[in-house]
């Protein structure tokens, strides 16, 4: 969730400290320090024997004297408003280790590893309908996004198994952009001259995660029509950059209001950034309770459903006319997604 409440939390124990461990929540002993936490997208802790001075000048909550848990002190905070982030277990899972989907997608492969080519017959035959490519160039991929919040929302994914985008080949760099600039193309032709973003969580370069089912391969979404307001920019400290390439030595959260627009990055892990935060913030403006804006919980097939049929309508009708890379890059998708059978 976004964090809507800013308040002290005032820890009345001492023994209360190793439970509220959290990625957003910071244990302070300076109230002169309350409001740059603020700022980093985080909330201020102090115990209460150093917390006067914050209890006089800030809006401020107590803990509950006993912890009963994880669940206990994320209900209580998400009560309040407050995003507490996950709990700071130290433990590092290796995605190395894991099975890749998406490389797997970009081979032609389905889930069961069963090669299905040309690209037309793994569209037509892929059991899920949400692997379906729409768009393929050389090293690349283009596919609707899983968590479908709105219409117009896709991924744009190497073939190769690349952990950012900032860590795309140099030789590859140009071919990316085009593809970002012809995504926005279609979909602003589809769904009308709105803005198209581009964001993406690039992946720490070691490839480990705190969470067992992150995705550690680069993929970024775009989405029409939900640019974000200024202080949802602020909210995470996002910074003008001049390359993608800046951050292949990080773990990021980078945006862009369409491929003309500045790009915008945050790489300072004092920040908070939750994990599906642009996607909290689309919720919020497309008015989604956030329980739901989790892709893992929620898929929202009809929206998937809907932003295929209405890119192929729009390139059905449109392929004499459309360059011919495009037309190039969309024909499996052209010629393979009409002849499945679970649409």
């Amino acid at each position: 969730m976004i964090t809507t409440n800013k308040v002290v939390l005032i820890i009345q124990n001492d023994d209360c400290l190793s439970d509220i461990s959290y990625e957003a929540i910071e244990v302070i002993e300076d109230v002169s320090k309350v409001e740059d936490v603020w700022r980093r997208n985080k909330t201020p802790a102090m115990l209460k024997k150093h917390a006067r001075e914050a209890i006089n000048c800030y809006p401020h909550l107590m803990l509950p004297c006993i912890i009963f848990g994880p669940e206990h002190f994320i209900s209580f905070c998400h009560k309040h408003g407050i995003e507490c982030g996950e709990f700071k277990s130290g433990v590092k899972h290796n995605t190395a280790d894991d099975s890749c989907f998406l490389c797997a997608i970009g081979q032609h492969r389905d889930r069961h590893g069963n090669q299905l080519t040309p690209l037309f017959i793994f569209n037509q035959k892929t059991p899920e309908v949400n692997d379906v490519i729409i768009y393929e160039s050389e090293n690349f991929f283009v596919k609707i996004e899983y968590g479908c919040l709105k219409k117009g929302m896709v991924m744009i994914c190497p073939k190769g198994h690349i952990l950012s985008a900032a860590r795309i080949p140099d030789e590859q760099m140009e071919e990316y952009e085009q593809v970002m600039k012809d995504i926005e193309f279609l979909l602003k032709a589809v769904y009308g001259n709105q803005p198209v973003i581009f964001f993406e969580h690039g992946s720490d370069p070691s490839g480990y995660s705190s969470h067992k089912r992150s995705i550690v391969h680069a993929h970024t979404h775009v989405a029409w029509g939900v640019p974000f307001e200024q202080k949802y920019l602020d909210m995470v400290c996002l910074k003008e950059i001049r390359s993608i390439q800046e951050l292949k030595d990080t773990k990021y959260l980078s945006y862009q209001e369409g491929t003309s627009g500045k790009l915008l990055a945050v790489s300072d892990p004092s920040v908070y950034v939750q994990r599906q935060f642009p996607r909290q913030i689309i919720g919020l403006m497309e008015g989604i309770p956030n329980e739901k804006t989790n892709w893992r919980k929620e898929a929202f097939m009809d929206n998937i459903i809907a932003t295929f049929d209405d890119i192929y309508a729009y390139l059905k009708l449109n392929q004499d006319f459309l360059c011919e890379r495009i037309t190039k890059a969309t024909d499996g998708f052209v010629r393979g997604y009409p002849l499945r059978t679970d649409i």
